[in-house]
């Protein structure tokens, strides 16, 4: 009965798409947009334009958190939504912003802001459309379901391909930051060992570390985990390198030659 449930939203998610995708295509600025959304009124657009706010205040606690200047830095949002850690980077210097998106709405939003390069596609299918070693930090908040991710690891070693190819779009020196969604109803989440689970497990074994809980961020309990990665040292030494922005307390520290096999 789940998985039905799961091919019917998918099969009505993907019919939805199509027809806002078919009329997006004739919106050429933000006025024509915004009489769209006034005509259409789409849910999920609107859903994260009302929380915009507080996603900002979310991103800008992260990048203090992490110690990290935007100013001239190359930026990459996998999964924007309505694009506030895209404003945030622009508005602080970063020299370029950047995204991947499925939905059409947001896609089509967030193109329309003259400081933003983006990309449509499903990146669970790959990133061969972006420029490789390019980013200085990614960002992957919520566009990865960490319950699904298990499952399609199961089945065909899905997870160690996918950062694989997540990370062949970064510089040398880039920070690798991704928050996946669990599974949660009525304020519990289906995975209650959230570090302990078959997902933080392959991060970890991925060169990965799940940072210690960043306030404003990982208050959802639909996010209570965010791992990191800087690509030119191991997780030990960065958390050396930075105290007060550490590991997780029972973190499995990765070994230096720790990787994706």
């Amino acid at each position: 009965m789940a998985m039905l449930k799961r091919v019917l939203n998918l099969a009505e998610t993907r019919t939805r798409w199509f027809l806002q995708s078919r009329e997006l295509r004739h919106v050429a600025d933000m006025t024509q947009f915004e009489d769209y959304v006034a005509r259409t009124q789409p849910k999920e657009f609107l859903r994260y334009r009302a929380m915009s706010s507080s996603k900002r205040t979310e991103f800008r606690a992260v990048v203090d958190a992490m110690g990290v200047g935007l100013k001239g830095l190359r930026f990459l949002d996998v999964g924007p939504a309505y694009g506030d850690a895209l404003d945030i980077c622009h508005e602080e210097g970063a020299e370029i912003v950047s995204f991947v998106e499925i939905d059409p709405v947001f896609f089509a939003y967030n193109s329309l802001k003259p400081y933003a390069n983006g990309v449509r596609l499903n990146h669970l299918l790959g990133f061969n459309a972006l420029r490789p070693q390019t980013y200085d930090l990614i960002w992957v908040k919520g566009s990865i379901k960490a319950d699904s991710f298990e499952l399609l690891d199961r089945a065909a070693h899905f997870m160690a391909r996918w950062l694989r190819g997540l990370e062949t779009l970064a510089a040398p020196s880039c920070q690798i930051l991704i928050c996946p969604y669990w599974d949660s109803s009525g304020g519990e989440r289906a995975v209650d060992n959230v570090h302990g689970s078959p997902f933080s497990t392959a991060m970890r074994s991925c060169g990965y570390s799940a940072l210690a809980p960043i306030r404003h961020h990982n208050d959802d309990v639909a996010y209570p985990i965010t791992f990191h990665k800087e690509m030119s040292r191991p997780a030990a030494a960065w958390a050396t390198a930075h105290p007060g922005r550490g590991l997780a307390a029972g973190n499995a520290q990765p070994s230096p030659e720790a990787g994706c096999s």
